[in-house]
């Protein structure tokens, strides 16, 4: 793995370049017209699924995901957040698990902002992002009802609560 020198990397001063690890493969061809382009992540995680179906990409204690298996969820997760969300903003509130990165993905791939909220702070902090986020829907777990709680009122009629563990959610 070696450096590579990109003019353009920085937008504000495309004179000073910046040398970065040329050992991703996805680097070749990113730089085009003076501008540094960033690959999609769905279409990168897309490629991996492809290049890998059949290997293990996530392990949460005793339960293994192959590539294809985590991909189809993603698809699921991604379609149903197409159809049930109007806004463009999802906020993530779950524990860390293999869930929370389907989750993260799937809203990528269905072409929206994540924003993943630290469920250690209290409902007024997590009522602020919402509202300075401007979120339409959160997508979270029974886990954290009582927080939910307290920051459902912030979406009004527009907003929507999501359960990863409710059936509906999941199948």
């Amino acid at each position: 793995c070696g450096l590579r020198e990109l003019r353009g990397f920085n937008p504000y001063n495309s004179r000073n370049p910046r040398l970065i690890p040329s050992c991703f493969g996805i680097l070749p061809g990113l730089f085009q017209y003076g501008v540094f382009l960033m690959p999609y992540l769905p279409e990168i995680f897309d490629r991996a699924v492809t290049n890998n179906s059949s290997r293990l990409a996530l392990v949460e204690d005793a339960n293994r995901w192959t590539f294809s298996e985590l991909s189809d969820e993603v698809n699921r997760i991604a379609g149903l957040l197409q159809a049930s969300v109007k806004g463009d903003t999802v906020g993530v509130l779950l524990l860390n698990s293999q869930k929370y990165i389907a989750t993260m993905l799937a809203i990528w791939k269905a072409g929206k902002t994540a924003v993943p909220l630290n469920y250690l702070l209290p409902p007024a902090e997590l009522g602020f992002i919402i509202k300075d986020s401007g979120m339409s829907a959160l997508v979270s777990s029974q886990f954290f009802a009582q927080a939910i709680a307290g920051v459902k009122p912030l979406f009004g009629e527009k907003g929507v609560v999501l359960m990863a563990d409710d059936p509906a959610f999941m199948s």
